[in-house]
């Protein structure tokens, strides 16, 4: 039984970094490919979603993005969104030169994966005490 169990918590880290290595892909390949302008939050988007029965819902603010590409207005809700963010605020949005209205904030396209990469090098830890302990015999395996 263990070592079904040590088997699969190998599996944890892989499927972590794997998606971590795909996120920054994504990231590198926007960054590279997209234009950058400043953006203005004009608006908060809520959304609500229910956890479970018991626990009642949770709401969401999603900032409400304006920025303009050769004097055209554009608008989008972005599924990136800090407390610390007001009505008002500039920010910097990447945003597809092929179709203007593909927009994103540029902070959030690193979030996801500083957060899975966090996870993943976490989930190693576990991995490395117990390679250390097996390598000195305190553990049998």
């Amino acid at each position: 039984m263990e070592k079904i169990f040590f088997r699969f918590y190998f599996i944890i880290p892989l499927i972590l970094i794997s998606v971590t290595v795909g996120l920054l892909i994504n990231w590198r390949k926007k960054k590279n490919r997209y234009a950058e302008c400043t953006g203005k939050i004009i608006d908060f988007y809520e959304t609500t979603s229910s956890f479970g029965h018991d626990l009642g819902k949770s709401k969401r603010f999603s900032p409400v993005v304006r920025y303009i590409v050769n004097g055209r207005d554009f608008e989008f809700i972005s599924g990136y969104g800090a407390t610390s963010m007001k009505i008002g605020d500039d920010l910097p949005v990447l945003y597809d030169p092929n179709d203007w209205a593909k927009a994103h904030i540029k902070t959030g396209l690193y979030v996801a994966p500083l957060i899975t990469g966090i996870l993943s090098v976490f989930s190693l830890i576990p991995q490395i005490i117990f390679i250390i302990l097996k390598c000195k015999g305190i553990i049998t395996y």
